[in-house]
Formats: structure tokens, C-alpha cells, sequence
């Protein structure tokens, strides 16, 4: 009896693994060869409030915004083969959340944690300071970027994307490992004059500066 139970413990293993690597291997992500006529041709979709932009090739990149009310960006690269190669989330230039590194079958072989970078202020604490100082509105699609107000979808991102410029410089520390300079965001755009946004990432206090162009050349 004891030997009938052990073959069946076996077999139902053995069943759960080929499940797990078919499994993974019908999840693997694919670069969508038929909506862009085998990668030659740049393609905008739609689904829901995302944004997607689809690179041809030889880039084949793709570009997911989120709705407004996120306000974010998911960079995705792929391999020749169509098969997903990194997966990055950014605000501006900031990547955050776990950024994924796949091989050419499409399995997983880096991650690395972006937000073990930040301080007390993570990227969606610096949208929401943004908002408080009155640059964006992501409920009304209102900014000061733009002459426009612009729509809540995924079109907010991607239309501020190339205007609003959000950066992170990490805390620097000293030999002992203590911090002798706190985490800094800044943000800025160039309207008439250049507005710039600094942010300190422990404590979330920040400052705000306009400059002539001539005067930061």
C-alpha cells in the first residue's frame, strides 16, 4: 500500500511540474507581429485607458501608459525572436517597482528591486507633490505644461512625457555608512522660463525656482 501511494505521490509531482513549465512557458510575454505587419510598422493601440505604443523593428520596444490617475510608464524590450526581453516601470526617468530581465525562451533571469533606491518619497509620492504645486491635474487633465487640458487616459503620460522632465539622484553616504546627502528629486519644464522642482526624498519638503534661459546656459 505504502508503495502505491508513493508511486502516486511521483506521478502527481511529476504532473504539477510539466503543468508549471507549460504554464510558464504560455506565459511568455511576445512582441505582436500581426498588428505590426511583422515589425515594420509603428503601432498605437488602445485598451481601456492604456496608451500602448509598439515599436517596429529593429527597436521593438513598447511603450504602455497608464491612465492619469496612475501616471506612469512600462518600458518593455524584445528579443529578435518576438520573445519579452526587460520590463521596466518609469516615472520620467525614473525606473521603480521590480525591473525584469528575460533571456531569449522568454524566462526570467534578473530582477532587480528599483525602489530600494528611494527614500521616504517613492514615485507616487512625487506625482501627488506635482499635483499639490499645481503643474498637473490628473482628475481634470488640467496642467501648466501645455496650452491645453489634456485627456485622462493613458494620453495625459504620454503627452507630458516629453515637456515634464522628472529625475532621481540617490543618498550618498560616507565610509561608515551614514548619509551625508539625502535622496533628491527634481522635475522641470520650459515654458517662457525654466521651472524647476527640487524634492527631498526623506522628508518630502521642496523648493521651487524659475530661471531665465539665458541664465542656465
Amino acid at each position: 500500500m505504502k508503495k502505491v501511494f508513493l508511486i502516486i505521490f511521483v506521478n502527481l509531482i511529476l504532473i504539477i511540474s510539466m503543468y508549471a513549465q507549460l504554464n510558464e512557458t504560455m506565459m511568455v510575454e511576445k512582441y505582436n507581429f500581426g498588428i505590426t505587419e511583422n515589425g515594420t510598422k509603428d503601432t498605437l493601440i488602445r485598451k481601456g485607458d492604456w496608451i500602448i505604443e509598439i515599436w517596429a523593428k529593429p527597436s521593438m520596444f513598447q511603450k504602455e501608459y497608464a491612465p492619469a490617475r496612475d501616471f506612469y510608464l512600462i518600458v518593455k524590450k524584445f528579443h529578435p525572436n518576438g520573445n519579452i526581453n526587460t520590463f521596466t516601470k518609469v516615472l520620467g526617468s525614473v525606473p521603480f517597482g521590480e525591473r525584469k530581465f528575460y533571456d531569449e525562451t522568454g524566462k526570467l533571469i534578473k530582477s532587480i528591486n528599483e525602489d530600494a533606491k528611494f527614500g521616504k518619497i517613492r514615485p507616487k509620492d512625487m506625482v501627488e507633490i506635482l499635483e499639490k504645486i499645481g503643474w498637473i491635474n490628473r482628475k481634470t487633465g488640467e496642467n501648466v505644461i501645455t496650452d491645453e487640458i489634456l485627456p485622462i487616459d493613458g494620453d495625459f503620460y504620454r503627452h507630458l512625457e516629453g515637456t515634464l522632465y522628472i529625475q532621481f539622484i540617490p543618498a550618498e553616504y560616507n565610509k561608515e555608512g551614514k548619509e551625508i546627502k539625502p535622496p533628491i528629486w527634481t522635475a522641470f519644464y520650459m515654458k517662457y522660463k525654466m521651472h524647476y522642482c527640487t524634492v527631498n526624498g526623506n522628508t518630502g519638503e521642496y523648493t521651487l525656482e524659475e530661471h531665465n534661459y539665458i541664465n542656465i546656459i
